[in-house]
């Protein structure tokens, strides 16, 4: 569970049922982070594209890496998937 993961900084990627990743986010804690996503009450509703049922963790020991391994994991989302992922993408007012 959450409770498992390490207190080190990392990255990670959370997916609906359906296995389809909806988000992915860096954290200086992939632990503290998690519990807010996966165990908050408030983030237990749903989203447009789903409940984030699952995350997918990569810990990494030096905190200033995370924004280049991010940007790597919404990389490959956009070469795969030809878009980010839906939770990533910035809606800017109507």
């Amino acid at each position: 569970g959450v409770k498992e993961l390490p207190s080190a900084p990392g990255c990670y990627a959370l997916t609906n049922a359906s296995g389809e990743v909806i988000y992915v986010g860096q954290a200086v804690s992939l632990r503290g982070r998690l519990v807010q996503h996966l165990d908050a009450g408030r983030h237990r509703t749903l989203t447009p594209c789903g409940r984030a049922s699952l995350a997918w963790t990569y810990s990494l020991g030096d905190a200033a890496a995370l924004n280049a391994h991010e940007r790597g994991w919404l990389n490959q989302c956009e070469l795969t998937d030809g878009s980010l992922p839906p939770l990533n993408r910035v809606r800017g007012p109507v």
